[in-house]
């Protein structure tokens, strides 16, 4: 009997700002959204978990943010992370730039990623995953301290494994060319881990913030069984224009949302025999 393809739809940067929580939870209640990933540097987990009350079948995980941000662990425990005035980082390429110096100290990754993660769990959330901001995880140092903190706190599974390499990526070297890194990336870093990196087939992170019908349906087309996840992005703001790996890209998450919640997605979906789950339920 053949395997079923078993998918979660998971929405990243729950948390990240009012816009896209509405987005998130609205793809959720009325589409087919099955996950979301709460960003570990939300400013107001109580009054998330307030809203999160009324979506009790909306799987959970941290979405671990490394750059951008104000860090949650002290900056004197973080400070290979940090810049002059105790914030993060301000872009992924910056942190890069300090890993292939040997200026980023693994334990104050550890260190910040598990700060991040405690704080969801003593909120009361119930985190069934873990992933990163910007796709950081796939960098070996930030992987292995995802790593550790899964293991020390029983979170079952973490974003290890993303799809090859499309047409798309050669058309747009621009695009093509960070997800190329990421992909050796990730190919390293997964020969380094233990077994918890037997997590999902991730997919759409070449589309994050333009996820389209025509994408949706060419990823549906190229899942085998098994267990895969489709990242995506919904919101309810305007377009905005991103910093992504040192390139400008357009994220236009009402668009996403859209399609996420129009009825033919569910058909599709169905036509493709695809059963929705959250990673509690396969992990």
């Amino acid at each position: 009997m053949t395997s079923p393809v078993r998918l979660i739809i998971n929405a990243d940067e729950l948390g990240a700002t009012p816009e896209i929580t509405a987005g998130i939870l609205r793809a959720h209640s009325e589409g087919v959204v099955t996950s979301a990933s709460v960003c570990g540097t939300v400013d107001a987990v109580s009054d998330l978990k307030q809203q999160l009350q009324d979506v009790p079948n909306l799987g959970l995980g941290v979405h671990v943010v490394l750059v951008g941000a104000k860090p949650i662990s002290a900056p004197a425990t973080v400070q290979s992370l940090c810049n002059d005035s105790g914030r993060l980082l301000d872009s992924p390429l910056e942190l890069l730039v300090r890993w292939v110096r040997g200026r980023l100290d693994p334990a104050h990754i550890e260190n910040e990623v598990r700060a991040q993660a405690i704080r969801l769990l003593e909120a009361g959330l119930q985190i069934d995953h873990m992933d990163t901001y910007l796709q950081l995880g796939f960098l070996p140092p930030v992987a292995e301290a995802l790593e550790r903190v899964a293991k020390e706190l029983r979170v079952a599974t973490i974003r290890s494994a993303m799809e090859g390499p499309t047409l798309a990526w050669f058309a747009d070297v621009q695009k093509g060319l960070p997800l190329a890194v990421l992909g050796a990336l990730q190919l390293w870093t997964r020969k380094r881990m233990g077994p918890i990196r037997h997590g999902a087939q991730s997919w759409g992170l070449a589309e994050s913030g333009n996820l389209s019908r025509m994408r949706l349906l060419e990823v549906l087309g190229r899942m085998g069984p098994g267990v895969h996840e489709l990242i995506c992005h919904p919101g309810l703001q305007a377009e905005e224009s991103l910093t992504l790996t040192g390139a400008r890209r357009m994220f236009e998450r009402r668009m996403e949302l859209e399609l996420l919640c129009d009825p033919q997605t569910r058909v599709w979906l169905a036509q493709r025999g695809v059963q929705l789950c959250r990673f509690s339920d396969v992990f």
